[in-house]
């Protein structure tokens, strides 16, 4: 299995590792999937939900927790579609866990089905609009559907442009990936801000 991949310089800049699994189609992970670790159930397998009886809240979240662990186990074996299906259960047991949404997009991004990805990371933004990793996957894939201009929005979100150091780092980068950000001057102005979204339209950053 590769290890994750994360986008080097987007991971100097927020403070925090973000990844991706967009050009990670191999295998998923432990890092790549938020918020749970791996059953200790073993390899990937087939759980009926069975009907979504009413429950109290505390049952819907352990029915949840459990659904959403046989989503990560299938999605470290390699089985995304199945794990797709395990996060939808959980979804549907209790839909308002951010993470369930997020875990979810990045399955459909590892099959290549990014607008199935970019709803669910809409949703993880809308429950949890602080959790910075959700803006950045959501960006790789907008940025594999042609959607440059919103990808960048959502990197502007997680990089922390105001520090002029990174800035200048950000800069350097175009510079060296043969972009025209402009004056290598710390400051995120138009050109460097076109020169981000050129670079995004081209798959320019190593995500």
């Amino acid at each position: 299995m590769k290890a994750a991949r994360i986008l080097v310089l987007a991971t100097a800049l927020c403070g925090v590792a973000l990844p991706s699994l967009a050009h990670n189609r191999d295998g998923l992970s432990a890092a790549e999937l938020t918020g749970l670790s791996a059953s200790a159930e073993g390899p990937c397998r087939e759980v009926s939900d069975g009907r979504v009886a009413v429950a109290g809240l505390p049952t819907a979240i352990k029915r949840a927790g459990r659904l959403e662990q046989h989503g990560v186990s299938c999605a470290l074996a390699g089985d995304l579609r199945p794990a797709i299906g395990h996060f939808s259960q959980a979804i549907r047991r209790f839909p308002w866990r951010s993470q369930a949404y997020a875990n979810r997009g990045q399955a459909f991004a590892g099959l290549g089905e990014f607008e199935f990805a970019v709803l669910d990371y809409d949703e993880a933004i809308r429950l949890d609009p602080k959790q910075p990793s959700y803006r950045y996957l959501r960006a790789v894939s907008l940025a594999e559907i042609g959607r440059a201009q919103q990808a960048v929005y959502d990197l502007e979100k997680v990089l922390k442009l105001k520090d002029r150091k990174v800035v200048t780092e950000l800069q350097r980068y175009l510079h060296v990936k043969g972009y025209n950000p402009g004056p290598i001057d710390g400051l995120y102005g138009p050109s460097t801000r076109q020169a981000l979204i050129d670079c995004v339209s081209e798959k320019c950053f190593s995500f």
